[in-house]
């Protein structure tokens, strides 16, 4: 924008957005709200300049789940591990072996 910094843009941006807000009788909790930051949580997932990465919190929880013991665990652990399918380039060979322990009469071997 005219030699502008990223900075300057970045809060030119900001006043439009809230001046938008603020005549549209819009609110916003300000504890919530993140300014001039390089990434930020979004949806579940981290979103910043090098893109959209999961958040390491879900993936420790995924990391730390205890080994399922039962049918009931183990579709409580594939539902959540899911939540990587869009960050793992071969989510579905990687549970194949898992999601056919759900076909009734199969056998863990």
């Amino acid at each position: 924008m005219d030699g502008k910094t990223d900075v300057e843009v970045h809060t030119i941006h900001i006043r439009k957005f809230l001046t938008l807000m603020r005549e549209h009788t819009l609110f916003a909790n300000i504890k919530k709200l993140t300014f001039a930051a390089n990434e930020i949580p979004l949806l579940g997932c981290i979103v910043g300049e090098n893109g959209v990465r999961p958040d390491p919190k879900k993936v420790k929880a995924i990391s730390d789940w205890p080994v399922p013991v039962d049918i009931k665990g183990l579709r409580k652990f594939l539902g959540l591990a899911a939540y990587l399918h869009k960050y793992s380039r071969n989510y579905a060979e990687m549970t194949v072996h898992l999601s056919r322990l759900l076909k009734k009469n199969e056998r863990c071997s």
